[in-house]
């Protein structure tokens, strides 16, 4: 498979983390290699996925906090069954949730705001509001997206759509099987016009089906990682992808690519280079 979980040999690889974690502060500084410049043809694409990733976490943390207030509202129990999906939008704040029925003119059964600090607002139920047409666009790209045929790395998949400057991003993303663990991939982009209605492009961000863990197994007993270490063969920088999941976990990633042989930190939504001459 293409992409793999460590660099080395998986006992090698342990071994190192195992090292980098019970090393003394002072061992660990002397070899610590320093951020480097981004090369400025790179720099775009790196500032890109820096604020894609952030998109993706904030959409799909607000549906993630908006599903658990839907579902223990007792208010919702006679409306659950009627639930196709939800759309995002973002707001002064942060995120709003509508949750649509699935009716032929399908209707706002649960809106609720989730700001930056995952604080969420009263909940509107059955909204008179209509749908807008983009909200509608909105619905179509993300049912045109999940139609595809593509690689699926979970059973359940989530949608986050994001506006474009040529229509839409919708990124379909494997949902998150267990506690400290991550996908990496089977995320796909496709690129659909304004009015949800034709795929302009799309990508896959892997070659395979990866994880990352914030505690792998194999470890010795007392040690923690310092970061889980993958190649990416795709792209000469790390994706939105790679932001996204780093946002979520508590261990920081390291990303080489492979092109250019270089080695990328990203840490809560952060990417760095570092020199890898060496």
């Amino acid at each position: 498979m293409p992409h793999r979980r460590w660099i080395f040999a998986p006992l090698v690889s342990i071994a190192l983390l195992a090292m980098l974690a019970a090393a003394p502060a002072h061992a660990q500084d002397k070899h610590d290699d320093a951020p480097q410049p981004i090369p400025a043809a790179l720099q775009p694409a790196v500032t890109q996925a820096e604020f894609l990733g952030r998109q993706l976490y904030l959409h799909d943390r607000a549906a993630w906090l908006a599903t658990d207030a839907m579902l223990a509202d007792k208010r919702m129990r006679k409306l659950k069954k009627s639930v196709v999906g939800w759309l995002t939008e973002p707001t002064a704040l942060g995120v709003r949730v509508m949750f649509i029925s699935k009716d032929d003119a399908p209707r706002r059964l649960y809106e609720i705001d989730v700001d930056e600090s995952e604080r969420l607002s009263e909940p509107t139920l059955e909204s008179p509001t209509p749908l807008t047409a983009e909200h509608l666009a909105q619905l179509r790209a993300r049912n045109l997206a999940i139609s595809q045929s593509f690689m699926q790395c979970a059973r359940k998949y989530n949608t986050v759509v994001l506006p474009s400057s040529s229509g839409m991003r919708v990124y379909l993303m494997p949902g998150f099987a267990g506690h400290g663990v991550y996908p990496l991939g089977g995320y796909h982009l496709y690129e659909i016009d304004s009015d949800g209605e034709k795929i302009l492009s799309s990508r896959k961000f892997s070659n395979g089906c990866i994880e990352h863990q914030d505690s792998p197994k194999g470890l010795p007993k007392g040690a923690k990682p310092s970061f889980g270490m993958f190649t990416h063969l795709l792209d000469p920088q790390p994706t939105e992808v790679h932001v996204f999941v780093s946002l979520h976990a508590k261990v920081p990633l390291m990303i080489m690519t492979i092109d250019n042989k270089m080695m990328w930190p990203v840490k809560s939504g952060k990417v760095e280079l570092i020199d890898t001459r060496d």
